[in-house]
């Protein structure tokens, strides 16, 4: 007799094997195979395109010679152009540099080069080349201009790369100005090679979207699309960037979790793609253009350093005035000092995240009521907003992508717990309670919260009204009627205002306790009114439309064909309308 197990035939007449057989099978052989031969086809490419585009060398001049040069670097020492009839030139102080921001996690070094001269040589009259303040040449410049290169090797102890010139003053005769060297235009560029760690780094991530991507229902060529194209946009990003906050390892880390979140929210490929790419340009945004940070942020820092440090939530130690209006942040903003985090760090890494997470939001926004093709609209209006992405993934530290994602998120749950036409309100308990506590949140992020939370109020009690059913008389309303409206109101906006009062009103309590008030102090120093103040805010908002993408503001106006379009109130839409207009107002 034969050992071996015979095959098993099931209910349906096909014959099962058993595991080690069917493991063993041409079949999942081969599917196998294939799987595995995509997965390094695209980590391979991922590799190679990346290794590519860090030979891509940019180069950061500027022309000294002209008033206002258009650079990346930061100068400070230089007098303004002249011109002695032949060429034009600028003079430095004794003491000038050049500075190149977030340099250290761009590249291991730079070359840079000057061309200068001076217009009567003294030996004894020597130039000194300063990198980050330490000398690192010493030249005796010549009556002709020369250009000189330097190698400067990124200084991982300081973000910026600053080259410094330093020369013994100079006078001429009838010019009270300082001076050192005459200059027509300068170089720094970068040498970049791909670290090992962010080799791994992309690798691994490209591994983690792979999996996920078949952990939810793509297939191998849906998979390799997906991360093959993401692999090749991740390079072609990383090509165009310049020197940001974040080294390239965090910026490709962030968008291959941006790509798998979208994973998670929709099944279709094409969708997934888009998104991913969408997501590299949200975290690229603030290599692809200047990142900065807004000293209004530093406020809040203060407030927060001062709380780490024992001192209390106040800006000068023992002088209780409330200087600030993002409550919320400013915690969040002292704890990362108390845990001894660098706060201007964490400020760019959660300003991507913010950013991020509003451009999934909207997307899911849309597509709930407008469908996949609007939603992926919604995602590239986000993706391509100077207005918000200067606020988020590109910097500027203050509470706006947290005030606008909590707003984004409440209004979601809310709009997803409005009752249907004909049926009463129920099994939508979470939806007002998350609601309330967002909106709660984010009137301890910004002031204004309040605002939308009551905006939010009122458009609920008119839908309720509105939706639930009821009988009319030829005189009017019957009782039973306005008791059974009035019951459908009642138990959404208990729990939507309950939860909201539970945050807000302590907040309040313990602010007129701490501070003597119930509003900041910037309430009363910056708010007025009157017909200047009116003309002042029309003529802020046509600048921010035209300088920030207002063009595809006309987007709110299209109506696409939905089933409620005749329908404006008490719809998903009456509530963005009102919203948007009267926060716009």
């Amino acid at each position: 007799m034969s050992s071996e197990n015979p095959p098993r035939v099931s209910a349906t007449g096909r014959k099962d094997l058993p595991m080690q057989d069917r493991l063993r099978a041409p079949g999942s052989l081969r599917r196998g195979a294939g799987e595995a031969l995509a997965l390094v086809l695209v980590c391979l490419v991922t590799w190679f395109a990346l290794s590519l585009a860090m030979r891509w060398t940019p180069r950061y001049p500027v022309d000294l010679s002209i008033k206002e040069p258009e650079t990346r670097l930061e100068l400070a020492g230089f007098h303004i152009p002249e011109s002695n009839g032949e060429f034009q030139y600028r003079w430095s102080q004794p003491y000038a540099f050049l500075q190149l921001q977030h340099a250290a996690g761009y590249a291991p070094g730079y070359l840079a080069s000057l061309r200068l001269r001076v217009p009567a040589p003294d030996p004894s009259r020597q130039l000194t080349f300063l990198l980050n303040e330490r000398p690192i040449a010493i030249t005796t410049p010549s009556a002709a201009f020369r250009i000189y290169r330097l190698a400067l090797p990124a200084d991982q102890h300081t973000a910026a790369l600053r080259l410094g010139l330093q020369a013994p003053e100079l006078r001429i005769p009838g010019d009270a100005r300082p001076l050192g060297v005459v200059l027509t235009g300068a170089e720094i560029s970068p040498w970049r090679v791909l670290p090992p760690g962010d080799t791994l780094v992309a690798l691994a991530g490209v591994l983690a979207l792979w999996l996920i991507l078949r952990l939810t229902g793509s297939g191998v060529p849906g998979a390799l699309a997906v991360c093959g194209l993401l692999g090749l946009a991740l390079a072609g990003l990383t090509m165009l960037s310049d020197p940001s906050p974040l080294g390239t390892a965090w910026l490709m880390t962030l968008t291959l979790a941006g790509a798998a979140q979208a994973a998670l929210l929709v099944r279709r490929t094409a969708a997934r793609l888009g998104l991913g790419v969408l997501a590299g340009l949200i975290t690229y945004s603030g290599s692809l253009r200047p990142s900065w940070l807004t000293d209004d942020a530093f406020i809040s820092f203060r407030y927060a350093q001062n709380l780490a440090e024992g001192h209390g939530l106040v800006y000068n130690i023992g002088e209780r005035v409330e200087g600030f209006t993002n409550f919320l942040w400013t915690m969040l903003a002292a704890l990362v000092l108390w845990l001894g985090g660098d706060i201007v760090w964490w400020s760019y890494l959660s300003g991507i995240i913010l950013a991020l997470l509003i451009m999934l939001s909207a997307f899911a926004l849309a597509r709930r009521f407008l469908g996949i093709g609007w939603g992926l609209a919604a995602a590239l209006i986000v993706a391509t907003s100077q207005s918000l992405l200067i606020h988020t993934a590109r910097g500027a530290g203050l509470e706006t992508g947290l005030f606008t994602l909590l707003v984004l998120l409440g209004s979601l749950f809310y709009l997803t717990a409005l009752p249907v036409p004909g049926q009463r309100s129920t099994g939508r308990g979470l939806g007002w309670i998350l609601a309330g506590l967002l909106f709660g949140l984010a009137t301890l992020t910004r002031p204004e919260g309040l605002l939308l939370f009551g905006l939010t109020g009122i458009h609920l009690i008119v839908t309720t009204w509105l939706n639930s059913s009821g009988e009319f008389s030829a005189t009017g309303y019957r009782l039973s009627a306005i008791v059974y409206r009035l019951s459908a109101i009642y138990t959404p906006i208990l729990r939507m205002a309950g939860v909201y009062a539970l945050i807000v009103i302590p907040f309040f309590l313990w602010r007129y306790g701490y501070y003597g008030d119930l509003l900041p102090n910037t309430f009363y120093a910056k708010t007025g009114g009157g017909l200047r103040a009116a003309l002042r805010g029309l003529t802020y908002s046509g600048g921010f439309a035209l300088a920030m993408g207002g063009p595809f503001l006309l987007l709110a106006l299209v109506r696409p064909p939905v089933a409620e379009a005749g329908r404006l109130a008490g719809s998903w839409r009456s509530y963005l309308l009102l919203v948007s207009g009267v926060y716009t107002l």
